[in-house]
């Protein structure tokens, strides 16, 4: 097997950590030939992925953890799935797509996200409480219970912006 080029090997995602034996075929398939990467960030279901696409998984990586509750302890961390000229590296909060041009990486990679993407669980909105003393800084991170309304403060309060306005117009 030929070496990769240095340019190739430091130029985008690929990089020497990423040259282990996972993902060998990716490198031996395009053996000096173009390859594109295309990557999404997300939470991938894989049990549901290795179920449905068993004939296109070639490696999969598994894990064993003893302090997990039962159920949880095995499970599979990463997939690498060959399909047609594209190869599909999953793990658990991100894929990566490799293909001849970069509208077949991009294509596989969307393909693969509507079926098995896991819903982007939406963060309640918060502010942060930073506390400075003399040798540290402390954040801390509170959830809002109840969004501000404007309109109900307007309504409700005894007090206007317009002296805060004539001030900073002022300066």
């Amino acid at each position: 097997m030929n070496q990769l080029q240095p340019d190739r090997v430091f130029g985008g995602e690929i990089n020497p950590q990423h040259l282990d034996y996972f993902s060998l075929p990716v490198y031996e398939h395009f053996n000096g030939k173009p390859f594109h990467i295309f990557k999404i960030v997300q939470q991938w279901d894989i049990p549901r992925i290795l179920t449905d696409c068993k004939s296109s998984v070639i490696r999969s990586r598994q894990s064993f953890d003893p302090s997990l509750p039962e159920r949880q302890r095995e499970r599979v961390v990463a997939v690498l799935l060959q399909s047609d000229d594209a190869f599909c590296f999953i793990e658990s909060s991100w894929l990566l797509c490799y293909a001849s041009t970069p509208e077949i990486a991009r294509k596989k990679a969307l393909q693969l996200m509507k079926r098995y993407a896991q819903p982007v669980k939406k963060e309640k909105p918060r502010f942060h409480v930073l506390s400075l003393r003399s040798d540290t800084l402390e954040i801390q991170a509170v959830e809002v219970a109840k969004p501000f309304n404007s309109s109900w403060a307007k309504k409700n309060c005894n007090c206007t912006m317009e002296p805060m306005r004539r001030n900073l117009n002022a300066i």
